[in-house]
């Protein structure tokens, strides 16, 4: 599911008009050391009930607030970092035997690599994800909880604004991978896979 695509190829493309106004010059700003910030977004995934039931499954999407930090070195206008967060929000949806699918969180360990022109810094990112999602079966009324865990890949912007802060604009692709849901008094698992997108914007603060 890559719904967040258009979103990105738009924000680096703007990001590579305003660069090109004259900041393709060696960054006066140096982005090496630790940093930390927050952002709200929106998050749409897609869960899907694998065999034996095969039923489909529901669409989790909602507002999203997320917590980050990280470290970066950049050396001449090329940067390598890593960073970690964690998201919450209201990621959930009502369907078929899930009523709810809800991600309570997820989470990430990711490694970036840029490219600083100006005050801005244009990066890929990508590593591991993980979240943990709660599944409601209709049929008896009863609740399951699982740790899934997967991998994600984006990139975005950041926009120095200021001495220590900055402004974030970023999507994220996450495949958590496949668990089963093991629903108390029912003789079978439901075995679920889920993907899907976020895009966010946010502020940091470098240390």
């Amino acid at each position: 599911m890559f719904r967040g695509t258009t979103f990105f190829g738009m924000l680096t493309a703007g990001a590579i008009v305003v660069a090109s106004g004259g900041a393709f010059a060696q960054s006066a700003h140096d982005w090496t050391g630790f940093y930390a910030g927050g952002a709200v977004g929106y998050g749409f995934f897609d869960a899907k009930d694998r065999p034996p039931t095969g039923w489909g499954g529901p669409d989790p999407d909602g507002v999203t607030g997320t917590a980050f930090v990280g470290a970066n070195f950049q050396t001449g206008q090329f940067l390598l970092g890593v960073e970690a967060d964690i998201t919450g929000g209201d990621l959930k949806e009502s369907r078929d035997w899930l009523t709810p699918l809800e991600l309570n969180y997820i989470g990430t360990l990711r490694g970036r690599a840029g490219f600083t022109m100006g005050d801005m810094l244009l990066y890929a990112t990508g590593g591991f994800a993980y979240s943990r999602m709660t599944a409601t079966h209709s049929n008896p009324v009863v609740s399951a909880r699982e740790i899934f865990v997967g991998w994600t890949v984006g990139g975005g912007v950041d926009l120095q604004a200021g001495d220590k802060w900055f402004l974030r604009a970023e999507y994220l692709y996450n495949d958590l991978g496949t668990d089963r849901f093991n629903f108390p008094g029912i003789g079978h698992p439901h075995t679920v896979s889920v993907d899907g997108s976020m895009v966010r914007l946010g502020v940091g603060f470098q240390f």
